[in-house]
Parts: C-alpha cells; sequence; structure tokens
C-alpha cells in the first residue's frame, strides 16, 4: 500500500502529541489532521457522544482530500468511536464488538473467564439502582465495585462491609451517568450476546481483590498475529493507590514478562481483536508466584510513548500510525540514547487551590539541564484540585508529568529528583492564603 502523501485523522490530536508524532517514521509523506478537539471530550458533565460522532463524520465527508487512515490514542469514547470511522471508510482496524470485549468490564471478564481462567479473579455483575443489589452479590468481603464503563479510577470502591458498599452506592448513583450513558449508546451500535445486552451502561461489576506489582504488556495484532513490543513497570506510591512512574524497560524477572506476554496473546486471539494496538495490565504476586489480569485496553499508552523513543529510539506512536495505513509497525529496540526512562507523576496529596504552577522560565531550566525531559502541566493557577475531572485517581492530584531517561535505574530517579526541585507549586486551602497549609480531603478506599 503506498501513497505518496497519506492524510491520517487522529481523534483527539494534541499540541503535545503532534510533536511526538514528529518522532516516527514518515515514509509516506504523512500529513496529521485533528479530527475533535481532545478539550470537546471533557468540557460537559456528560460526553456528548452522538453529537461528537456526527462532527467526526461530517469533518471527514467535507475533507477533500484522500482519507488514508484513522487512529486514536485515548480511552473512551475515542476508542469505541474509531471502529464505527474506520469502518465506515474500509479502513484498518479493530471491530467495534472486539473493542468493546475489552471496554466493558464485564464481558470483559466473561470472555477473559473462557480464554486464560487461571488469570482472573472471581466477579459478577449487578445494578446499583436496584436496592437489592447488595444482597445478590456472593463475594465476600472484601472486593472491589466498579462501573462497567469508567476511565482511570472513576467510581471504583473497595468494599469491606455493608455500610461502605452503601456509601460506594450513593456516590455511584450520582454520577455514573458521566460514562454510562455514552456507553449505552456504542452498546447499541454492536451486536451483543444475550448475556452482556442486559449488563448496560450503568450496571456495575464487583470482583475479589487482587493485587502484587503492577505492570503492562504492550503490543499491536497485526493481520491476527498478536506481537509483544515491550513490558512497562507501574509503580506505587507508599499509600498502593496512587502512581509515582511508569517505568521502562521492565525490572520484573523475564520468565514473569513471557508469561504476560502469553496470557495477552491467547486472549486477543480469542476475542478476534485484529489490526490495533493494546495494553494489557497485570498484579504480579511475588510471595506465590502468582498472575493475574487486570484489564486490556485497546490502544497504545500515550504515557508511554516517549519511554520506548528514550530507550529504544522510537515512538510507539509508530504503532498507532503505521497499523492506521494497513502496514506492520516499524519499531526500534534498545537503539535510544538511555537504559532506562520513566513517565513520572508531580502529586499533591490534598485538596487545595492551586496559587502557583512553575513558569516558562523554570521548565526551561529543566530542559536546559535535561535536554531529553518533556515536562507536561495538568493544572493551571486558580484551578481547585477537588474540581478536576482529567488525570486524577481518588487518592491524590496530579500537577504534571515528567518524561526522562537515565543511564542506570539509580541515574534515572536521580534525575527526576533534581528535575522536580526545578518546578516549584503551591497548593494552598481554598480560605487561606498562599502562605498557610492546605487541609486533607477524606475519601473512600477506591478501585484502580
Amino acid at each position: 500500500m503506498t501513497f505518496m502523501s497519506a492524510n491520517i485523522f487522529i481523534i483527539g490530536l494534541n499540541d503535545l502529541n503532534r510533536r511526538r508524532l514528529g518522532f516516527i517514521e514518515n515514509d509516506h509523506d504523512c500529513i496529521f489532521h485533528q479530527l475533535i478537539d481532545k478539550r470537546e471530550l471533557h468540557n460537559t458533565a456528560e460526553l456528548p457522544v452522538p453529537r461528537l460522532l456526527e462532527q467526526a463524520i461530517e469533518q471527514l465527508r467535507a475533507f477533500p482530500g484522500s482519507i488514508d487512515g484513522i487512529t486514536g490514542y485515548m480511552d473512551f469514547p475515542i476508542s469505541t468511536m474509531l471502529p464505527i470511522l474506520q469502518g465506515m471508510y474500509n479502513l484498518p482496524g479493530a471491530s467495534l464488538e472486539s473493542v468493546l470485549k475489552c471496554e466493558h468490564k464485564y464481558w470483559s471478564r466473561l470472555e477473559q473467564s473462557r480464554a486464560v481462567p487461571e488469570y482472573i479473579p472471581p466477579f459478577q455483575a449487578f445494578d446499583p439502582f436496584d436496592d437489592r443489589s447488595l444482597a445478590g452479590i456472593s463475594l465476600t468481603y472484601p472486593y472491589w465495585i466498579k462501573p462497567v464503563k469508567s476511565c482511570g479510577s472513576f467510581l471504583g470502591f473497595r468494599i469491606h462491609n455493608q455500610h461502605q458498599f452503601e456509601r460506594a452506592i450513593e456516590q455511584i448513583r450520582q454520577h455514573i451517568n458521566r460514562f454510562g450513558e455514552p456507553f449505552g449508546y456504542m452498546l447499541d451500535q454492536a451486536d451483543l450476546p444475550d448475556e452482556v445486552r442486559r449488563v448496560r451502561g450503568n450496571y456495575c461489576v464487583a470482583e475479589k481483590i487482587i493485587s502484587g506489582r503492577q505492570f503492562t504488556v504492550e503490543g499491536y495484532v497485526y493481520h491476527g498475529e498478536p506481537h509483544v513490543f515491550g513490558v512497562v513497570d507501574s509503580v506505587r506510591d507508599r499509600n498502593r493507590s496512587s502512581f509515582i512512574r511508569y517505568e521502562y524497560p521492565s525490572r520484573l524477572p523475564e520468565a514473569v514478562q513471557q508469561r504476560g506476554a502469553d496470557v495477552a496473546r491467547r486472549l486477543l486471539t480469542h476475542i478476534g481483536f485484529n489490526n490495533a494496538g493494546f495494553n494489557m495490565e497485570f498484579f504480579w504476586d511475588e510471595r506465590h508466584d502468582r498472575l493475574r489480569l487486570i484489564e486490556t485496553n485497546p490502544r497504545i499508552a500515550q504515557a508511554h510513548c516517549e519511554l520506548y523513543r528514550l530507550v529504544d529510539g522510537r515512538s510507539s506512536h509508530q504503532v498507532a500510525v503505521d497499523l492506521a495505513l494497513g502496514i506492520r509497525p516499524r519499531l526500534l529496540h534498545r537503539e535510544g540514547q538511555f537504559h532506562s526512562a520513566a513517565h513520572f507523576f508531580i502529586r499533591h496529596y490534598h485538596d487545595g487551590m492551586v496559587a502557583h504552577v512553575p513558569s516558562a522560565e523554570d521548565v526551561q531550566s529543566v530542559v536546559e539541564q535535561f535536554p531529553e525531559a518533556h515536562v507536561d502541566m495538568c493544572v493551571c493557577e486558580g484551578d481547585r484540585l477537588r474540581d478536576l475531572v482529567d488525570h486524577q485517581d481518588s487518592y491524590s492530584y496530579e500537577l504534571a508529568f515528567v518524561d526522562l531517561g537515565g543511564r542506570t535505574h539509580r541515574d534515572l530517579l536521580d534525575r527526576f529528583r533534581r528535575c522536580a526541585a526545578l518546578l516549584p507549586f503551591s497548593i494552598v486551602a481554598p480560605e487561606m492564603r498562599s502562605d498557610d497549609a492546605s487541609r486533607p480531603r477524606e475519601k473512600l478506599a477506591i478501585a484502580g
């Protein structure tokens, strides 16, 4: 498949990822077009998926040139819009049903129980609006409850008793429709089995707790053949809930990484996932040498893209672009500048107002000392942390991301400590002056 010039539309393309696309191999003189502004995905209480789909279709129909590829690198609703748009133009990509088998947490567990049953916990679906739902859950405490569709840690709760369940259900009932209603719309576009059709977007799943050292197997499926190109460690803070960095390459035993890769291949083949990137998250219980599957995401992980460039020499955006064009992804291996790299999180653990963020001069100082570094701010002066939606789990608030490389693991961590010292943030309690301390927020225990 050869082009003089290829027009590739990327749903939610922003400046950061447009810059990253500059590091891929571009044999086809690719021209990248934004399809839907990313900000439109977060500017309402609920996601207007039908309108966004219509908007995307109108933009594509009005385009005067060839449409040679459509892709994306973000979660719902982008991940489920992609198959519909790709199908309309007969472009390469995964089927909507195979994507939903990853996105729908109950359907996903059903398929996992058939393909890789030894790697999943007990689970069941329930209706959070049914007052009898607690009595219908057969799992013993403790367990997680979470919507069948959410993003990040949104509305996932660790449950130890009836009181915690009732408190969690209050919050779930109040907020589940943000993703539940638009996800229900996407389910209506697919051919669902009877056992899934009844479990709508505003349903939840309960499942036994799994834990251990977390890691992600990342790869793609091309013409029905799964390929793994990297394993990334997801390192949590002392609270065991908030990520402090994603580190590549993984420091886990090679045998554990291979087991994760084998599980990925078995599951993706089983669900018919094809011509798309994926990342699959696992827990490894080191004490019992037990592997458990957390979830499958039907896309590359954008937070990992720079890590592959720093260590291997080419961003994993190459995967999304090549697959969109129908060609085998062209990645490198260990040809980058560094032996280790990480996507670091700068966090704050209390609610408050953002009184000060690092200036452009502060960021420039980072780049001058660490030329490979990239700093991405998550907050602005005047933001109230508890009101933020993007980039937040339920134990802390993300203030910034920093991508860095290191000669060794120890060098990597040392470089981050020096880098973070150059990025001053000031968070104050809403009713206090900028020189006062902020107060912690009270939380339920929330799942990832």
